[in-house]
Protein backbone atom coordinates (compact mmCIF):
# COMPACT_ATOMS: atom_id res chain seq x y z
CA UNK A 1 0.00 0.00 0.00
CA UNK A 2 1.30 2.99 -1.04
CA UNK A 3 1.33 6.25 1.07
CA UNK A 4 -0.95 8.91 -0.31
CA UNK A 5 1.23 11.96 -1.89
CA UNK A 6 1.09 15.12 0.83
CA UNK A 7 -0.81 17.78 -0.84
CA UNK A 8 0.23 21.64 -1.09
CA UNK A 9 -2.54 22.76 1.40
CA UNK A 10 -1.95 20.03 3.98
CA UNK A 11 1.20 21.72 5.05
CA UNK A 12 -0.76 25.23 5.66
CA UNK A 13 -1.89 25.88 9.08
CA UNK A 14 -4.53 28.54 9.14
CA UNK A 15 -4.55 30.36 11.95
CA UNK A 16 -7.00 33.44 13.37
CA UNK A 17 -4.58 34.54 15.96
CA UNK A 18 -5.07 38.14 15.52
CA UNK A 19 -7.78 40.66 16.97
CA UNK A 20 -10.82 41.87 15.05
CA UNK A 21 -10.71 45.80 14.58
CA UNK A 22 -14.08 46.01 17.17
CA UNK A 23 -12.09 44.13 19.63
CA UNK A 24 -8.65 46.96 19.01
CA UNK A 25 -10.90 50.13 19.23
CA UNK A 26 -12.92 48.50 22.22
CA UNK A 27 -9.99 48.02 24.53
CA UNK A 28 -7.99 51.69 23.39
CA UNK A 29 -11.70 53.24 24.44
CA UNK A 30 -11.07 51.48 28.09
CA UNK A 31 -7.61 52.46 27.81
CA UNK A 32 -8.58 56.11 26.93
CA UNK A 33 -11.28 56.31 30.54
CA UNK A 34 -8.56 54.55 32.55
CA UNK A 35 -5.86 57.36 31.49
CA UNK A 36 -8.82 60.15 31.55
CA UNK A 37 -9.35 59.01 35.55
CA UNK A 38 -5.91 58.30 36.41
CA UNK A 39 -4.98 61.98 34.93
CA UNK A 40 -8.42 63.74 36.61
CA UNK A 41 -7.24 62.20 39.87
CA UNK A 42 -3.74 63.46 39.60
CA UNK A 43 -4.54 66.54 39.22
CA UNK A 44 -7.02 66.36 41.95
CA UNK A 45 -4.49 65.15 44.35
CA UNK A 46 -1.82 67.85 43.30
CA UNK A 47 -4.55 70.39 44.37
CA UNK A 48 -5.45 68.79 47.43
CA UNK A 49 -1.97 69.18 48.19
CA UNK A 50 -1.98 73.29 47.43
CA UNK A 51 -4.57 73.33 49.81
CA UNK A 52 -2.89 71.51 52.66
CA UNK A 53 0.29 73.60 52.25
CA UNK A 54 -1.78 76.54 52.49
CA UNK A 55 -3.61 75.36 55.52
CA UNK A 56 0.05 74.98 57.14
CA UNK A 57 1.14 78.46 56.14
CA UNK A 58 -2.26 79.64 57.82
CA UNK A 59 -1.44 77.58 61.41
CA UNK A 60 2.13 78.74 61.30
CA UNK A 61 1.01 82.55 61.14
CA UNK A 62 -1.92 82.08 63.36
CA UNK A 63 0.85 79.93 66.08
CA UNK A 64 3.01 82.48 65.68
CA UNK A 65 1.33 85.46 66.53
CA UNK A 66 -0.39 83.86 69.91
CA UNK A 67 3.62 82.94 70.43
CA UNK A 68 4.42 86.57 70.12
CA UNK A 69 1.16 88.02 72.42
CA UNK A 70 2.27 85.65 75.29
CA UNK A 71 5.43 87.57 75.48
CA UNK A 72 3.28 90.73 76.38
CA UNK A 73 2.01 91.78 80.26
CA UNK A 74 -1.29 92.40 80.70
CA UNK A 75 -0.65 96.33 80.66
CA UNK A 76 0.96 95.50 76.49
CA UNK A 77 -2.15 93.30 76.25
CA UNK A 78 -4.70 95.82 76.55
CA UNK A 79 -3.10 98.87 74.78
CA UNK A 80 -3.54 96.82 71.09
CA UNK A 81 -6.07 97.83 69.36
CA UNK A 82 -8.72 95.73 68.43
CA UNK A 83 -8.98 94.26 64.92
CA UNK A 84 -5.92 95.81 64.09
CA UNK A 85 -4.21 94.24 61.39
CA UNK A 86 -0.65 92.44 61.61
CA UNK A 87 1.96 91.77 59.46
CA UNK A 88 3.02 87.65 60.04
CA UNK A 89 6.49 87.10 61.56
CA UNK A 90 9.00 84.75 60.53
CA UNK A 91 11.36 84.67 57.53
CA UNK A 92 9.94 81.81 56.28
CA UNK A 93 6.31 83.11 56.31
CA UNK A 94 7.33 86.78 55.18
CA UNK A 95 7.74 85.10 51.48
CA UNK A 96 4.06 84.37 51.35
CA UNK A 97 2.75 87.29 53.68
CA UNK A 98 1.16 89.41 50.50
CA UNK A 99 -1.11 86.62 50.20
CA UNK A 100 -2.48 86.47 53.64
CA UNK A 101 -5.00 89.10 55.36
CA UNK A 102 -3.85 88.56 59.27
CA UNK A 103 -6.05 89.77 62.05
CA UNK A 104 -5.89 90.36 65.52
CA UNK A 105 -8.94 91.15 67.94
CA UNK A 106 -8.03 92.25 71.87
CA UNK A 107 -11.58 92.19 73.25
CA UNK A 108 -11.96 92.53 76.81
CA UNK A 109 -14.69 90.14 78.72
CA UNK A 110 -17.27 91.66 81.50
CA UNK A 111 -19.14 89.41 83.87
CA UNK A 112 -16.46 87.15 84.55
CA UNK A 113 -15.21 86.94 88.01
CA UNK A 114 -11.57 87.84 86.47
CA UNK A 115 -9.80 90.82 84.32
CA UNK A 116 -10.00 88.51 81.19
CA UNK A 117 -9.06 89.31 77.67
CA UNK A 118 -10.27 87.45 74.53
CA UNK A 119 -7.69 87.08 71.99
CA UNK A 120 -8.76 86.33 68.42
CA UNK A 121 -6.14 86.05 65.71
CA UNK A 122 -7.66 85.69 61.83
CA UNK A 123 -6.30 84.75 58.49
CA UNK A 124 -8.19 85.03 55.74
CA UNK A 125 -6.44 84.37 52.16
CA UNK A 126 -7.74 83.33 48.42
CA UNK A 127 -7.01 80.06 46.88
CA UNK A 128 -5.50 79.42 43.29
CA UNK A 129 -9.05 78.39 42.44
CA UNK A 130 -10.72 81.77 43.33
CA UNK A 131 -12.06 80.62 46.78
CA UNK A 132 -11.67 82.86 49.91
CA UNK A 133 -11.06 80.98 53.09
CA UNK A 134 -11.11 82.25 56.73
CA UNK A 135 -8.94 80.13 59.66
CA UNK A 136 -9.54 81.43 63.70
CA UNK A 137 -8.12 80.89 66.36
CA UNK A 138 -9.66 82.34 69.74
CA UNK A 139 -7.76 82.49 73.42
CA UNK A 140 -7.79 83.77 76.80
CA UNK A 141 -5.93 85.63 78.74
CA UNK A 142 -6.32 86.47 82.24
CA UNK A 143 -4.81 89.34 84.47
CA UNK A 144 -2.72 87.87 86.98
CA UNK A 145 -2.73 84.26 85.19
CA UNK A 146 0.56 82.34 84.46
CA UNK A 147 1.04 84.17 81.62
CA UNK A 148 0.84 87.58 83.37
CA UNK A 149 2.48 86.03 85.77
CA UNK A 150 5.85 85.11 83.80
CA UNK A 151 6.64 88.57 81.68
CA UNK A 152 4.98 91.34 84.14
CA UNK A 153 6.95 93.69 83.98
CA UNK A 154 8.89 95.15 87.43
Amino acid sequence: MQAAAPTRNSFQTTSNAGFTLVEVVVSMTLMALIFTAAFGSYFLGMDMIDDSREEVRVSQIIQSEIERLRTKNWGQLGLMASGETFDPDGEFVKQYSDKYNAYRYVILLTNQRSQQYLVAVRVTWTTKNGRTTVRWFNTIFTKGGLNDYYYRDV
